[in-house]
C-alpha cells in the first residue's frame, strides 16, 4: 500500500510540474510593435512608434499627424529582475552628423496578458523623458 501511495503522489507531482507555464519575461514581452500616448514635443502634439527586436535594437519614430521621422535602430538592454529597460537615446537627426551617446532607463510595468505597458523614466541624473505608455500593435 506504501508503494502504491507513493507512486501516485509522484505521479501526481510529476503531472502538476510538467503543467506549469514559465512566467514571461520583461524581455519577451517587450517585442514587437507599441504605439504610445500622444506626448507634447515641445508644443507639438506626437505619437511614438516603436518596434523592438529581439536582437538588442528598436525602431523609433514619431509623427505629428502630418509629418514623420523613422530615427536609425538603436539599442536597448533589459533587466528582467528589476522590471528596467535601458535605451540608447535614439537620434532624431541622422543628417546632422551627431551620434548620440546617452542612454535612459525606465522601469516598466506591465502584465503578461495585458497588451498596455507604462514606462517611467529614471531621471535622477537629469534627464528629462515622459512616462510613455505604450500599447501593443
Amino acid at each position: 500500500m506504501k508503494k502504491f501511495a507513493f507512486l501516485l503522489v509522484t505521479m501526481f507531482l510529476l503531472f502538476a510540474t510538467s503543467c506549469t507555464k514559465d512566467e514571461m519575461k520583461l524581455s519577451e514581452y517587450v517585442i514587437g510593435e507599441w504605439d504610445s500616448q500622444e506626448l507634447n514635443l515641445g508644443e507639438t502634439p506626437v505619437i511614438f512608434k516603436v518596434h523592438i527586436n529581439t536582437d538588442g535594437t528598436y525602431v523609433l519614430s514619431l509623427t505629428d499627424g502630418t509629418n514623420a521621422i523613422i530615427c536609425p535602430a538603436a539599442g536597448y538592454v533589459i533587466d528582467d529582475e528589476a522590471n528596467k529597460i535601458t535605451i540608447d537615446q535614439p537620434d532624431f537627426d541622422p543628417n546632422d552628423g551627431l551620434t548620440p551617446t546617452d542612454t535612459q532607463t525606465f522601469s516598466v510595468t506591465w502584465v503578461e496578458d495585458n497588451p498596455v505597458m507604462t514606462w517611467i523614466p529614471d531621471n535622477s541624473s537629469g534627464g528629462d523623458a515622459p512616462t510613455i505608455v505604450w500599447t501593443r500593435q
